[in-house]
């Protein structure tokens, strides 16, 4: 009957105002790959936290074909055989091959620790199968690369959900999935109490200054993660102001790559002011951000007081660096060449 016998998705996504305490809601009823009784969760409800979010109803239902023995028996074998580490990138996996990997990693004892599945097909049904996986508590994995799929903000919230009960999983990297600013906030809940990741890659999803500003507030009090990439996602000066708001009580965020976002000059103004204070953050890569010369000015500013900053990257904002930025690095000893 295909990966799932049968799924409907029913997405509805809350508004502001009147509609603040309307409920997320997805629901997925599912049936067995080689059985016709049900097993595991017959549903999921999961209420996804976005503030002033457009009310949006979502039907999926799909249907997909049943892999061959040989096909299935392929990429189980990938995985229970991969050992520490399996690299299934580029090999045009879709959710089928998803759902086998992930009926690898739960009903096996692997040792795999990274599973690479970068620029394949893998859709919602597969995120979704591979998010159960992560839920396994004897899991040992440690780094997932969904990387350059298409799992929508379905996907997202389906792998969020997972990322607040899993112990294991240290990096993740969505990049470029398509999981926009509703996805971005249902990461950004399961930040809250997730206590293992330390590496997140969203770049490239669209989330836009209300994925960025719910990402920061959850980064104010998540006290694991060390390296956030939020590149290309045109956050904009607001999301920017959200970042900055963040950095001014974390404590342990050690790379923040805010690269081609039109932060602008005000957007640098406000991470300047927070590196007035913050003293945990290493490097900062504002690159391609039309902050021009008004921005740096406040950035050399903090760099007189910081000292934990080692690295900066400015290239690409249309201006050669100013005096005042030579002069503070002169009195700035943390920073180093690149």
């Amino acid at each position: 009957m295909g990966l799932y016998g049968r799924c409907c998705v029913r997405v509805l996504v809350a508004g502001g105002g009147a509609c603040e305490k309307r409920q997320r809601e997805r629901e997925f009823e599912r049936g067995n790959h080689h059985h016709q009784h049900r097993r595991g969760r017959n549903s999921i409800c999961r209420i996804l936290s976005s503030s002033a979010a457009p009310v949006v109803v979502v039907v999926v239902r799909q249907t997909t074909r049943k892999m061959t023995e040989e096909e299935e028996n392929i990429y189980f074998a990938m995985v229970k055989n991969g050992g520490l580490s399996v690299d299934l990138a580029v090999r045009y996996c879709g959710d089928e091959e998803a759902n086998q990997i992930a009926k690898a990693l739960i009903r096996l004892a692997t040792k795999v620790q990274t599973l690479n599945l970068h620029n394949n097909n893998i859709g919602f049904f597969g995120a979704l199968a591979l998010a159960k996986a992560l839920e396994t508590t004897n899991l040992r994995l440690r780094t997932l690369f969904l990387d350059f799929n298409n799992i929508g903000r379905e996907g997202a919230a389906a792998v969020a959900m997972a990322l607040e009960i899993n112990h294991s999983l240290q990096r993740l990297y969505l990049c470029k999935n398509n999981i926009g600013r509703e996805g971005a906030a249902a990461i950004a809940k399961a930040l809250e109490t997730n206590q293992t990741l330390h590496t997140l890659t969203v770049r490239n999803n669209n989330i836009g200054s209300e994925g960025a500003a719910a990402i920061s507030r959850a980064v104010e009090t998540n006290q694991r993660l060390q390296h956030l990439y939020l590149d290309q996602n045109n956050i904009g000066s607001e999301g920017a102001a959200a970042i900055a708001k963040a950095l001014e009580t974390n404590g342990t965020l050690h790379g923040l790559y805010l690269d081609s976002n039109n932060i602008g000059s005000e957007g640098a103004a406000a991470i300047a002011k927070a590196l007035e204070t913050n003293q945990s953050l290493q490097t900062l890569d504002l690159c391609s951000n039309n902050i021009g010369r008004e921005g740096t000015a406040p950035i050399a500013k903090a760099l007189e007081t910081n000292e934990s900053l080692q690295r900066l990257h400015l290239y690409g904002n249309g201006f050669e660096p100013p005096v005042a930025i030579a002069k503070a690095l002169e009195r700035n000893c943390g920073l180093q060449s690149p």
